[in-house]
C-alpha cells in the first residue's frame, strides 16, 4: 500500500521530504496516470495540492530507475499556498 515517511525536515518548517513507498500495483497506477494518481494520493493522505511538478521519467512512463522516489512539499511564508515536487531519487 502507497505510504509517505517523513526523511528529513529542512531548518526553514516550511520544507518536508517524504520517501514515497508503491507497491507494483500502485506504480502501474502512477506510470498510466501521474498527474491523477499523485493527487489522489496526496489529498487521501490529506495534502491541499496547489502547485505539482511531476519529474518527466514518470511522466513519460519510464519510472525511476532503481523505483526509489521522493516527494518534497514546500509552503510559502503565509500557509496558504503549496507546492509539491514528487521526484525520481537521484542516483548517487
Amino acid at each position: 500500500m502507497a505510504s509517505l515517511t517523513r526523511t528529513e525536515q529542512s531548518k526553514m518548517l516550511n520544507v518536508e521530504v517524504f520517501d514515497v513507498y508503491l507497491d507494483e500495483e500502485e506504480q502501474s497506477a502512477l506510470l498510466a496516470a501521474p498527474e491523477k494518481f499523485i493527487r489522489e494520493f496526496l489529498e487521501r493522505e490529506g495534502h491541499t495540492v496547489n502547485n505539482l511538478l511531476i519529474d518527466t521519467r514518470l511522466l513519460n512512463g519510464e519510472g525511476c530507475p532503481g523505483g526509489s522516489q521522493k516527494l518534497v512539499h514546500s509552503r510559502a511564508d503565509d500557509w496558504t499556498f503549496s507546492s509539491h515536487y514528487w521526484q525520481c531519487e537521484p542516483l548517487m
